[in-house]
């Protein structure tokens, strides 16, 4: 079947394509999915490159090219995208993906926790991911990495991932590229007294909220309660300082790289949950 437009013969298959065209160029929404939101728990939202207001992310809706996506207290999100990768981001996490010209995948966070499980990279593509501090390059990776501005901390699961500071310094004064294997867990911090004052807050209160004693003592026997404080910040300033002597110096950041701590691990919800939804994928 054919329709006459001014003179020129044209198929009805060819005014379609025309049109579909048109209508691509005029919503944007034509492009090639880099995969899909898979699970969410709790809230997350979504921003489409371009746009300016943020949308509730919905379970099996495309993640696009520069998309940002962003997860509320006490939820999570799994974005699968194509060729066998996974990220999950945790509680109030940020993230961008975009994608370079040879397909290979870049991550950019600014803070918050994210679970990343590359099965396999095809060819020569790559998957970087950018925080504040530093960028880690994966090739079939099981890691999880957690950040702000001032620290970015790896755990290596599978595989291994090399790290490389973002120092302000000039390159060449040293060697700032790490190779972290699995079993590993590297810490990169800019600065470190922030960070050791910040551990120091997080310490206490995990040593006070899991003590039962702590607080029987708090309510009811104030001499009790002072003593039992005081052995507790002697054993915080212990662990500080043994934090502290951890820590090596290249050029401008600090950094220690030592074995993954089972036993905090183990306690860890967000570990565990990622452990169980990797072994449904049988991606572990």
């Amino acid at each position: 079947m054919f329709l006459k437009n001014r003179g020129c013969t044209w198929t009805v298959a060819t005014r379609i394509s025309l049109l579909f065209v048109v209508l691509c160029a005029g919503i944007g929404t034509c492009r090639t999915p880099l995969g899909s939101i898979s699970v969410i728990v709790g809230s997350a939202f979504v921003k489409h490159d371009g746009d300016t207001a943020w949308v509730k992310a919905r379970i099996r809706a495309p993640v696009y090219e520069n998309d940002a996506i962003t997860t509320k207290s006490e939820s999570e999100c799994e974005i699968t995208l194509n060729e066998d990768k996974v990220i999950r981001l945790s509680e109030n996490t940020a993230a961008i993906i975009s994608e370079k010209q040879d397909a290979s995948i870049n991550l950019k966070t600014a803070k918050g926790s994210m679970w990343i499980n590359v099965k396999h990279l095809i060819n020569k593509r790559t998957f970087d991911v950018t925080t504040p501090t530093a960028v880690a390059a994966i090739r079939g990776t099981v890691f999880g990495v957690q950040c702000d501005q001032n620290k970015s901390d790896y755990m290596v699961f599978k595989g291994a991932v090399a790290v490389s500071a973002a120092s302000s310094k000039e390159k060449g004064s040293g060697d700032s590229t790490f190779l972290v294997n699995s079993g590993s867990q590297f810490t990169l911090v800019k600065d470190l007294n922030l960070y050791l004052k910040q551990e120091e807050k997080d310490l206490k209160n995990y040593l006070e909220q899991s003590n039962e004693e702590f607080e029987k003592y708090k309510n009811e026997e104030q001499e009790k309660y002072d003593s039992f404080e005081k052995e507790m910040q002697e054993q915080i300033d212990k662990m500080i300082s043994e934090e502290r002597s951890a820590f090596k110096r290249i050029n401008d950041m600090n950094y220690t790289l030592r074995p993954i701590d089972v036993n905090k691990i183990s306690k860890s919800e967000w570990v565990k949950w990622n452990q169980s939804r990797d072994k449904e994928l049988n991606w572990q």
